[in-house]
């Protein structure tokens, strides 16, 4: 045998071995995801491909929507969308008489992501209204990843035909941004549904791959440039705004003061993301005129924030609240309650400083039935 085809069938050798170690390694560790019952797919294969609780929205403003009669495990709880398209139980399109109809939008926080049905505070809310013996419905259209003015678009395609007598829009620090890959999430769904996902490892790669793609997604969509391209048709001016400009520009001193990255808090220092809130909050205005409701804004802290970044959280708070009260708009800053609580104690999951455990929707829930009562 002369010595090329010697080299060559100990390459082959090799290489067999290689792939028969990489298939066997395959195979054990589907046989463990499997043994833990990782199937994070196996709602698109159990439902035709199709996402169990989000589908596209032909509102372009709303871009996805929940899934009316949908049901099951996901967000880490378990979830019910009702015909409407809208967590929790089906309301009558028309208000009982003598009952005071609250309307809640707002993103995962609201919505309830990672926990039970009726833990989330707009719930909490309702039933405290209930033990008082007042009538009082609560209707909570919050959906994980909106923005404010999908929020508001929310409110027009669905809550306005529920004739609230108060809207309440749940705030949070990331809402001035893209902090959801649900948009990419949808546009993926075919992909998901292949029947190389049935394997729980795929899966597992598949997850990882989307959780860096998200990561990537949001930076690039977050900058300046991209942002202000991508929503230039929904946009407030806000040049002649002194007094906004001013706070604008001391958080953009105070960020350039203190090095280090800081959730979402650049944003509110950029013209572009500003005007786009702007633009929501006024449309959530000019349905109040319209359609005779009362609006209260809450706005939960990061409860991440240490010494370092507090000055920086607090500015962007007060950038937050004047845009809320410039438009005659209840503001409810929930910072002093949740922090008197300790944000410790309120936090849902470590390294979280976005969603509220139980006690701290317990809070938010005191702090708006505090709130509602005294402007009825």
């Amino acid at each position: 045998m002369s010595k090329n085809s010697a080299f060559l069938k100990n390459a082959l050798f090799n290489a067999g071995l290689i792939a028969a170690s990489l298939v066997f390694l395959s195979l054990a560790l589907e046989v463990v995801l499997r043994f833990a019952n990782y199937n994070p797919f196996g709602e698109f294969f159990e439902n035709e491909g199709r996402a169990v609780f989000i589908q596209p929205s032909q509102n372009p403003l709303r871009i996805f929507e929940a899934a009316p009669d949908t049901t099951g495990e996901g967000w880490g709880t378990h979830i019910t969308i009702n015909h409407a398209g809208f967590r929790g139980r089906d309301y009558p399109a028309q208000k009982p008489i003598n009952t005071y109809r609250v309307v809640v939008i707002g993103d995962s926080i609201a919505f309830g992501n990672n926990l039970p049905e009726d833990k989330n505070y707009p719930a909490v809310l309702e039933k405290m209204f209930a033990k008082s013996g007042r009538s009082v419905e609560v209707l909570n259209l919050a959906l994980g990843g909106y923005d404010t003015l999908q929020e508001v678009a929310t409110l027009e395609d669905i809550g306005l035909a529920f004739s609230p007598d108060l809207v309440v829009l749940g705030y949070c620090i990331n809402d001035i941004g893209v902090a959801s890959g649900n948009k990419n999430y949808i546009q993926r769904l075919q992909n998901y549904g292949s029947p190389v996902y049935h394997s729980r490892l795929a899966q597992f790669i598949r997850v990882q791959l989307d959780r860096i793609e998200l990561i990537e997604y949001s930076k690039a969509a977050n900058t300046g440039k991209n942002f202000g391209s991508t929503y230039k048709n929904t946009q407030s001016d806000i040049s002649s705004d002194v007094v906004l400009n001013k706070k604008m520009q001391a958080l953009g001193k105070l960020l350039d003061e203190t090095p280090g990255k800081y959730f979402f808090t650049r944003d509110y220092a950029d013209q572009t993301h500003m005007q786009r809130l702007r633009y929501g909050l006024e449309r959530l205005g000019a349905l109040q005129k319209k359609n005779s409701f009362g609006v209260v804004v809450l706005f939960t802290p990061y409860l991440l924030e240490d010494k370092t970044s507090q000055p920086i959280y607090q500015a962007v708070y007060a950038i937050i609240e004047h845009e809320i009260t410039r438009l005659g708009f209840s503001a409810l800053n929930l910072y002093r309650p949740l922090a008197n609580a300790g944000f410790e104690n309120v936090i849902l999951k470590k390294n979280d400083g976005v969603h509220p455990n139980e006690l701290g929707h317990e809070i938010i829930a005191k702090e708006l039935y505090q709130t509602i009562t005294i402007k009825k």
